[in-house]
């Protein structure tokens, strides 16, 4: 019987060969697995991706160039990361989403359904201008709900909460919950509401807003 995912233990090459020939996806050789990853079917993974271990990649999704994965860190069903991204631990990309390149995200982020982040300002599609990339930066423990769009070069901060649906064309200060399009400040993050699994400095570096 079919099984739809490919568990690697290692970083043997005979395992990206075997992947490639059955679950009709493609892992360049370059990409490093520095412990334990589950893969679904149809993912692509390009040269010289890093995953630090026990990550997880859902079917279809697509992984550019020259990225690096945090431990624990998931991309699902269908995401897009586009090229020199950063995902920090255990964070989790979810289907449909894509990010764009240069995006820097840390850790404990929850990023939404088919929700997007943008790195430029400028349409340069044949005009004489150069494409200057603006990368988005998403701080630890943010989250991200569905159908959220980032205007390029935003900084999300610290443990804030975006609503579903929201157009963001501002930084988003630490701990606060910004919705509408567009979006705005609608209010702020309980205190004692704060990823379970951040040791007690960090939690109490993102209750102080520092």
């Amino acid at each position: 019987m079919f099984n739809p995912y490919f568990s690697f233990p290692n970083n043997e090459p005979a395992h990206k060969i075997r992947y490639n020939e059955t679950m009709s996806g493609y892992i360049d050789p370059s990409v490093q697995f520095k412990g334990p990853i589950t893969v679904g079917f149809g993912v692509v993974i390009e040269d010289n991706v890093i995953f630090e271990g026990s990550n997880f990649l859902g079917h279809r999704a697509t992984i550019r160039p020259n990225c690096i994965f945090g431990k624990g860190a998931e991309v699902r069903v269908n995401a897009w990361v586009a090229q020199d991204c950063s995902i920090g631990n255990e964070s989790v990309i979810y289907n449909y989403a894509n990010i764009s390149m240069g995006t820097d995200i840390g850790d404990y982020v929850y990023f939404g359904v088919r929700s997007i982040t943008t790195n430029a300002n400028d349409i340069v599609l044949h005009r004489d201008r150069v494409f200057v990339p603006e990368p988005c930066h998403i701080m630890d423990g943010a989250r991200i709900a569905s159908h959220v769009c980032m205007k390029a070069g935003l900084t999300i901060g610290y443990n804030a909460l975006i609503g579903a649906g929201s157009m963001l064309t501002r930084d988003v200060p630490n701990n606060e919950i910004w919705l509408g399009n567009p979006a705005r400040k609608v209010g702020e993050v309980p205190k004692d509401d704060v990823p379970s699994a951040w040791m007690d400095s960090m939690v109490d570096k993102v209750i102080r807003g520092g």
